[in-house]
């Protein structure tokens, strides 16, 4: 483990750490997977690694379209529709006033504005992206809607 990562382990010692990090399974003619032995822990694992929080690879590498559809995957998982549940949650929107919901919904579209446009490593992707993210505008500009609506009517 290096950087960020090794921090972190210090401070939380062996419990969870959600991290970015990419790893593929790559298999010859006979069926057979490649593996290497890592160097930080001397075990065997899947070719891959982990991103720093400031996005730089502590190896040197290329961005491969490959590499970039994974970033592209990764990107547009984090915007699918139970995201949208799951960051409320999180946010602790159900507990707020109107207004806050209000204000915290027109932060949140003001960045998905931001990051619609985007580029990601494919075309595909590019497509993927929009939705997603046209999805998540439609949804939080309802909703603005909405609570535009019952401030009126208080």
């Amino acid at each position: 483990m290096t950087g960020c990562i090794a921090e972190m382990r210090k401070l939380v010692g062996h419990r969870t750490i959600m991290q970015c990090a990419v790893s593929i399974i790559c298999v010859d003619a006979q069926n057979r997977i490649l593996m290497g032995k890592r160097s930080d822990n001397h075990k065997w694992g899947y070719s891959g690694g982990a991103i720093e929080i400031d996005e730089k690879a502590d190896f040197p590498g290329e961005r491969t379209p490959f590499a970039l559809s994974i970033g592209a995957a990764d990107n547009i998982d984090r915007f699918d529709v139970f995201r949208i549940h799951e960051t409320l949650t999180h946010d602790g929107f159900s507990s707020m006033g109107i207004d806050q919901k209000l204000e915290y919904c027109k932060k949140h579209l003001a960045r998905l504005h931001k990051l619609i446009d985007e580029p990601m490593g494919t075309k595909t992707a590019d497509e993927m992206w929009k939705a997603r993210l046209s999805f998540q505008i439609s949804f939080y500009e309802k909703l603005v809607r909405q609570f535009e609506s019952s401030e009126r009517v208080q």
